[in-house]
């Protein structure tokens, strides 16, 4: 009996030692990160507070901004959360030009500047809109654009370039650059890339600039060219292809991941569900992990990482262009997260 309760001592002290151990603050590694559950889009606005939700994009200051494209009374939101961490969207700058509406599709930012898309329609052509809004006094400047007809993905590159997409199937190349001057307001377009062919119909959508690359998506793919000294294009290489079923809309870019929202091709045709967020490593360019929604009809449109301190840590945002909503993704590419900031975390 006193052999068995000398082990049982020996066994409890070692516990205890170790659990010490595990617990002292001086250790290299002060903390690590805990995987409490895989990552949910988890909704935070519906339709009715945010219908056709487009394109989202953070401030160097931390403010979030969504372009909403429902055919009349389009607009940038501002999304902001109350005193009880509830989401709210306001209308920030209305779709207006002359006194007439437009419709918001691209959205992007540089510093605390907002670069917007914004489309008339007419009877035989649509015409484009760049709106330049400086969050820190709310001014804002419009020029029109004479090449892109309809924006959707749009990026800053480093030298305050602005590269834009274009959507319109009368297109006349992939992606356009947009050289501004501020005073006076001007705007100077160029070919950046061409489209792949004189009968391609496949059009480019999500846009991101990181250092001298550019990527995007056209339907299926995720690309990547180079953007060359002289800002015009390198060669385009394909990263990540999906299946012919499916399509991919906007993508988000971390330290070692790409995360993109992938809908079938039938969406807003046939079905409002069965969208998802696929994050691919950047180095193997294999799909590591999915990313479903808490909700029935879901079809991810834009994604972007959190900037600042405004939202949660190291969290991501989605929109949804067919059923409308703002959704959050805590942590998606489960990387380390310092103690203090989410909580998700414990001392080693």
């Amino acid at each position: 009996m006193q052999k068995k309760l000398k082990v049982k001592i020996v066994f409890l002290l070692v516990f205890l030692i170790l659990g010490l151990i595990s617990c002292s603050p001086s250790g290299v590694n002060e903390v690590s990160p805990v995987i409490v559950e895989d990552p949910v889009a988890v909704q935070v606005l519906d339709a009715s507070q945010l219908p056709n939700s487009e394109n989202v994009t953070f401030t160097d200051s931390g403010r979030m901004f969504v372009a909403n494209y429902p055919g009349n009374g389009s607009a940038i939101y501002e999304i902001t959360k109350d005193s009880s961490g509830n989401y709210q969207a306001q209308s920030y700058v209305p779709g207006v030009v002359m006194g007439s509406e437009c419709n918001f599709g691209g959205l992007t930012s540089k510093g605390n500047i907002l670069y917007g898309g914004c489309m008339k329609s007419g009877f035989f052509s649509t015409t484009a809109y760049l709106f330049q809004v400086n969050t820190d006094n709310n001014e804002v400047k419009i020029a029109q654009l004479y090449q892109a007809k309809q924006i959707n993905g749009m990026a800053v590159a480093v030298d305050g370039s602005v590269y834009v997409g274009d959507f319109s199937s009368s297109r006349s190349a992939d992606i356009f650059r947009l050289k501004i001057t501020q005073s006076p307001f001007l705007v100077q377009e160029s070919v950046f890339l061409g489209k792949d062919s004189y009968f391609d119909s496949v059009t480019p959508n999500g846009i991101q600039i990181e250092g001298s690359y550019l990527y995007y998506i056209k339907k299926r793919e995720l690309r990547k060219v180079k953007i060359k000294d002289d800002g015009t294009a390198g060669a385009k290489e394909v990263l990540y292809k999906t299946s012919f079923f499916k399509i991919f809309d906007d993508f988000a870019i971390s330290n070692s991941f790409f995360i993109v929202a992938e809908i079938p091709s039938t969406a807003g045709m046939f079905s409002n569900s069965g969208g998802r967020l696929l994050v691919i490593d950047r180095q193997s360019k294999q799909v590591v992990k999915t990313i479903e929604s808490n909700t029935a009809n879901f079809l991810p449109s834009s994604i972007q990482i959190v900037k600042g301190s405004n939202f949660p840590y190291n969290s991501a945002f989605v929109t949804d262009y067919f059923n409308g909503g703002l959704y959050i993704i805590n942590n998606p590419f489960q990387e380390p997260v310092p103690c203090g900031l989410n909580k998700v975390c414990v001392a080693d």
